[in-house]
């Protein structure tokens, strides 16, 4: 749910049938986590914990090319990590941090995970008409952004 008292946040939990540390392998994975972003256009590896990628996002017949930096910050296999999101588009500059804290569950063959979301700082032309318009698309693409990981978690072998 969104914060708009101070910061925009969000947060939630999910539950995953299968062990915290393939969890925690598919979400720290920089390549693996570009490859789920929509519409890819391109990424550049810029170092092991650090991911830039070009994507083409917006809603409708507006679709900006845009450039997200991905960067994990801090990991603690296979219970803790936080990574730094930087979005650049129209004129615009997001910074957003996210972290998440895995709870084994089954003995051990699966798991709970609880994240949050903040926005740091959104600067730029369109950043006060993206905040009216950013709940409601933020969810969609969380939504989508989860959908994404349980199957990517799925198809790993066990």
């Amino acid at each position: 749910m969104p914060n708009l008292n101070d910061r925009l946040s969000f947060s939630g939990r999910q539950h995953f049938a299968a062990p915290p540390e393939r969890v925690f392998q598919v979400l720290t994975d920089i390549d693996a986590m570009a490859a789920r972003l929509p519409s890819l256009v391109s990424k550049e590896r810029l170092d092991d914990r650090t991911i830039r990628c070009v994507i083409r996002f917006g809603v409708a017949f507006i679709r900006p090319t845009t450039t997200l930096t991905m960067r994990v910050v801090e990991a603690v296999s296979p219970r803790h990590a936080k990574t730094r999101f930087h979005i650049e588009a129209m004129g615009t500059q997001v910074t957003v941090d996210s972290q998440f804290e895995i709870t084994a569950t089954g003995a051990g063959t699966s798991c709970d995970l609880a994240w949050t979301a903040e926005v740091l700082e959104s600067t730029g032309l369109a950043a006060k008409a993206a905040a009216a318009v950013a709940p409601a698309f933020v969810k969609q693409v969380i939504d989508e952004g989860w959908t994404r990981v349980h199957d990517d978690i799925k198809r790993l072998p066990r």
